[in-house]
């Protein structure tokens, strides 16, 4: 999964959301941007066909909009849904209908219905064979514009990227299900604690005799509180952590995609330089070279560490971006900005005694 092309594309989705009129011009500007990111050729037809056919005995074919294919049968459906005027609220049920026909009659193994906007993604995880009747995963990419940020969500879409394996996305799936379920749970007591939640804190901290009307009412009051500071608290570490990504700024560097040069990219280390197709793979490529270089000692990388997740990993579910690093098995964290990924780099080759100033980025080339 290519997520500049992820990033890239929700950047663009306020300019261009006011200019779709049809549900066609969605499909171009939205959905197949979207399923090129996730590394499948759109023109190649034994990867993606638009408008599948849907067979029911007796009765007239309908068409997917999108089949993403594997040996010529569907692994994915996905259906779009644009309104003349503005973009359409995938609550309808009738939409909702319309995705289960198709799904329950093919072999595909998930379903996603969507607007080009939010991704509504299913899968027969309740009894097999018959679409489920929520989705495991939702997302909104206007959610997604900050490279810098960290979406546990569109992480997660890694799983449906090329080559997907079917088998390790149906177990996600199941685990998706029941996060996401546990999730809103804990999101709706936390905006309005529910009796039994504010009991269960109470019997958990309150030493008293009882628990009587007015020590349960106290507690709604504290509970209330405290889930707001904690909210709170929360929004304002993940702030403070993406200012010290973004902070300082390179001033000659160039970091706004629209005019950033297309082409081919490249860093200069000690006097050489080494090209990049995009720039999350400088760190991979820098680590690389150092275990190359270092290999007694490369294993050192893993100490490195943000405050509370680490950059590097044997187990690429520690990261949130992960990318294996050549010759090793190691994964690197790459979800860094431009900036933060030449900051990163500089880390690492200190680590291995290199001064900092030995690499830097070099000019695009056109």
């Amino acid at each position: 999964m290519d997520l500049d092309k992820i990033h890239d594309l929700a950047m663009h989705i306020p300019e261009r959301i006011c200019r779709i009129k049809n549900e066609d011009a969605a499909k171009l500007a939205f959905v197949q941007p979207f399923i090129g990111a996730l590394g499948y050729d759109i023109f190649d037809p034994d990867e993606i066909m638009p408008e599948y056919p849907i067979f029911e005995s007796g009765k007239k074919n309908e068409y997917a909009d999108y089949a993403i294919l594997r040996d010529g049968k569907p692994i994915i459906l996905i259906e779009c849904k644009w309104n003349e005027k503005d973009i359409a609220d995938l609550n309808n049920i009738d939409y909702h209908i319309q995705l289960n026909k198709y799904y329950n009659l093919s072999s595909a193994k998930f379903g996603i219905l969507t607007n080009g906007i939010v991704y509504k993604i299913f899968s027969d995880l309740d009894e097999k064979h018959k679409m489920d009747k929520m989705p495991f995963l939702e997302f909104d990419l206007r959610n997604v514009k900050d490279p810098i940020m960290n979406d546990s969500k569109i992480s997660e879409i890694r799983i449906f990227s090329k080559p997907m394996d079917t088998g390790e996305a149906y177990k996600r799936a199941q685990d998706l299900k029941y996060i996401n379920q546990i999730r809103n749970l804990l999101e709706n007591e936390f905006k309005k604690p529910s009796d039994d939640f504010v009991r269960f804190i109470a019997e958990q901290v309150y030493k008293g005799p009882r628990l009587h009307k007015g020590i349960v009412d106290k507690f709604t009051k504290y509970t209330r509180m405290t889930c707001n500071q904690f909210i709170q608290d929360k929004m304002n570490s993940t702030w403070k952590a993406a200012q010290e990504l973004a902070q300082p700024s390179l001033p000659d560097i160039n970091t706004d995609p629209e005019t950033e040069p297309k082409g081919p990219k490249y860093f200069i280390f000690n006097g050489e330089t080494v090209e990049v197709k995009f720039w999350k793979d400088m760190i991979p490529k820098v680590c690389s070279i150092m275990a190359t270089r270092h290999k007694d000692r490369f294993e050192d990388i893993l100490n490195l560490r943000g405050k509370k997740n680490p950059y590097f990993s044997k187990n690429e579910n520690d990261l949130t971006s992960p990318e294996i690093i050549e010759g090793t098995d190691i994964y690197a964290e790459t979800w860094f900005g431009k900036n933060g990924t030449l900051r990163q780099s500089k880390k690492v080759i200190s680590l291995f005694d290199y001064p900092e100033d030995a690499i830097s980025f070099g000019e695009d080339k056109e």
